[in-house]
């Protein structure tokens, strides 16, 4: 059995399946290495795994820009982007480990 819970109230334009919020020093981007001293901050046990990126080069990314609508300003949201460099790509939706 699978149960979903989702907020009442208007539609968004977009299915949000979960949100994310960090407080790190800095933005991070998977680039900048996966060991837990590197991603958000030193001794807060957040880490990367995988090394994932698209086919057009987009990787995971800790950033302001992926916060939550309505959540804390100086807080960061975490991006994971949906593979394939366009729609008539046969990798659309799909990611590879070649990063």
């Amino acid at each position: 059995m699978v149960l979903v819970l989702c907020p009442l109230g208007a539609a968004s334009a977009y299915a949000q399946t979960w949100t994310t919020s960090f407080k790190c020093g800095a933005e991070w981007d998977q680039s900048k290495g996966l060991t837990e001293s590197v991603v958000c901050d030193a001794d807060d046990h957040i880490a990367g795994f995988g090394g994932w990126a698209t086919g057009d080069g987009k990787v995971d990314e800790i950033t302001g820009e992926a916060n939550f609508p309505g959540g804390d300003p100086a807080s960061m949201g975490f991006r994971h982007w949906r593979g394939g460099a366009n729609k008539t790509d046969n990798t659309m939706g799909r990611n590879s480990n070649d990063t």
